[in-house]
């Protein structure tokens, strides 16, 4: 389940209150797995989901000057699109990379920012 490895991670750099995990475990989300060529995100895309890696890598890409820049690497637990929750438009794009089968699991952004904004209050 994506929570145990969004859990763990948000754990080796932040506290988080039972409350926070209770959260973040009953979140909805659906398990994709990702073939060659397939995008999990978009540049120029409105953000309606964000991804949790749960095996295997996702890179972020870019075109910049009509060539192609990798500018992060994601591993399982990472959520390498959580700051579109700020962004209306992406600026990148978030590809598998490696082996055949690494798979993510989608969060609706509404549901990210339901709990974001429960934190708050």
């Amino acid at each position: 389940m994506p929570h145990v490895k969004l859990i763990a991670r948000l754990l080796s750099v932040v506290e988080l209150s039972e409350q926070d995990k209770v959260r973040l475990q009953q979140m909805p989300h659906i398990i994709k797995t990702f073939r060659d060529g397939d995008r999990v995100a978009r540049q120029g895309d409105v953000p309606v989901h964000c991804a949790v890696v749960m095996t295997g890598m996702l890179s972020r890409r870019r075109v910049v000057s009509e060539r192609n820049q990798i500018s992060s690497i994601y591993v399982p637990g990472d959520v390498p699109d959580l700051h579109t929750l700020h962004l209306p438009v992406l600026d990148h794009d978030l590809l598998p990379r490696g082996n055949q089968g690494d798979s993510g699991a989608s969060i609706r952004m509404r549901e990210l920012r339901r709990a974001r904004d429960a934190g708050r209050a």
